[in-house]
């Protein structure tokens, strides 16, 4: 590992003399304070009832302690590093590096908080220590250390990922911010675990996970892997194609088929197992599983260019059209959408849900859909023509969701909340009838149809420029031919 050249760049300056006695010394008298406050309360007074008491006190601040270390400070200086290395014009160092992506990525999260590694790892000794001192079972720590270890690696590859996505040119701002975060959360989060510990909760606690209850922890540990998991990889991608979105369109396909199948599997018992309020389930389904259809587009959008570049082999001529929507950002969304419907589909015949809901709220969810990603694609269209698009087109998307709030609001006409996306949730056992669901898809429609037709002009451009430029080609091509 050590034989990474980015870890060995690193290595150099984490463990240059100044840094290794500050940080060490500051460590070691934090760890000292902890452990002489706590003694001193012990023996002066009635602060523990027991060396085990005083143990778990001193578990609950080492923990703290290695969250603050793994969960904070590490991935802060890993979300600072690539805006750092273009500072100081030192970031074509890793462009140029004959390193496979994953040796990159693995070289900065690892090589950039070194010494931070080495810091938490003898935390977490302590940590071990004084969990086993007070009579955790063996269980129950290595639930935390698996805890903690998935979790670091989701935060970790998160903050090099935003390094990486960010487009700051600057040095890195200071740390008040975390400071401030560390000092609100830190009183109840040992008051929140001081408790569960002591009811045992934390230990029994069981999440169902298809027919099966499973630690709640050995949950959470599986599924932040599969999240460091995608994240790694959103960390090669950027590396080897930094101008391309962070999802290409099997990636973002394969995304949300494992987001749909992780989430059924968790809501499995509460869909089909006798659960008194199945339709509270679908509800909480059909919501939590639209998610991903939201932040999937912005994390896959591709530019104009690429748009020209995959048409560039197709004869010019018919078929151009089609083949730019095909390879669109807004075909892609639909797929999505598709996806989400298939799912929730299938969730609604096998069990036995009222089929109606089902229609009912597609019906209602596919025109706002399709609205908010022709909005997106309005941008990414329109953004060479006019860099400041996007403020037009935000505040249609705001006057769209929050318009008929405020005039439901100002008129006192619950009616007016159907029109609103957002609203239209909260009158949907209302909803059933065709007067009350045609206005709303002819408001939709007044949205719709002029994002459709500009969206579609701009395709049938892009076919244009695309078939002119094939055909100036082609004509230079038979030029030279016959010249020859």
């Amino acid at each position: 590992m050590f034989n990474n050249p980015i870890i060995r760049r690193y290595q150099y300056s984490q463990f240059r003399p100044q840094q290794f006695w500050t940080f060490g010394t500051l460590y070691t008298a934090l760890v000292l304070l902890i452990l002489f406050i706590n003694t001193s309360l012990f023996h002066a007074t009635n602060q523990f009832d027991s060396k085990q008491e005083l143990y778990q006190a001193l578990f609950i601040q080492f923990a703290v302690l290695q969250l603050l270390i793994a969960w904070i400070i590490l991935p802060f200086n890993g979300s600072n590093v690539i805006p750092r290395e273009i500072a100081d014009r030192s970031y074509d160092f890793f462009r140029m590096l004959p390193l496979p992506a994953w040796q990159k990525t693995t070289g900065i999260i690892i090589g950039r908080n070194l010494f931070g590694w080495v810091i938490a790892l003898i935390n977490l000794v302590f940590f071990t220590y004084f969990a086993y001192a007070a009579d955790i079972t063996i269980n129950l720590i290595l639930q935390f250390l698996l805890t903690i270890t998935c979790v670091t690696m989701v935060f970790n590859c998160a903050g090099l990922l935003l390094s990486q996505m960010t487009t700051k040119k600057g040095k890195p701002t200071s740390n008040i911010a975390l400071v401030i975060v560390v000092f609100v959360f830190f009183g109840p989060f040992i008051g929140g675990m001081s408790e569960m510990l002591e009811s045992d909760k934390l230990e029994n606690a069981r999440i169902w996970f298809g027919n099966n209850q499973i630690p709640a922890l050995i949950l959470v540990s599986g599924y932040t892997l599969i999240t460091a998991i995608w994240m790694f990889i959103g960390n090669g991608r950027r590396f080897n194609r930094e101008f391309e979105p962070l999802f290409s369109r099997p990636g973002e396909y394969i995304f949300s088929i494992c987001y749909l199948i992780q989430v059924f599997l968790v809501m499995y018992h509460y869909l089909y197992d006798g659960y008194e309020d199945r339709e509270e389930s679908i509800q909480i389904y059909y919501f939590v599983t639209v998610l991903p259809m939201l932040f999937i587009p912005f994390l896959s959008v591709r530019s104009v260019d690429t748009y020209l570049e995959i048409t560039r082999l197709h004869p010019p001529g018919k078929g151009l059209l089609s083949k730019v929507f095909l390879h669109s950002n807004f075909y892609s969304s639909l797929c999505l959408f598709v996806l989400w419907g298939i799912s929730a589909g299938i969730v609604t015949l096998t069990g036995n849900y009222a089929i109606d809901d089902f229609w009912l709220i597609l019906i209602l969810l596919l025109p706002s859909y399709v609205v908010f990603i022709g909005l997106v694609e309005l941008f990414t269209i329109y953004i060479i023509k006019n860099e400041k698009i996007g403020f037009l087109l935000v505040f249609l998307g705001a006057l769209y969701l929050f318009l008929p709030l405020i005039l439901a609001a100002l008129f006192e006409s619950e009616e007016l909340l159907r029109f609103s996306p957002i609203g239209r949730f909260f009158k949907l056992e209302k909803m059933y009838q065709p007067d009350q669901i045609i206005p709303v898809l002819l408001v939709d429609l007044v949205f719709l149809i002029p994002i459709l037709i500009l969206i579609f002009r701009n395709y049938s451009a892009i076919a244009e420029i695309r078939g002119l430029l094939e055909s100036i080609a082609q004509k230079k091509a038979n030029q030279s031919n016959s010249t020859v």
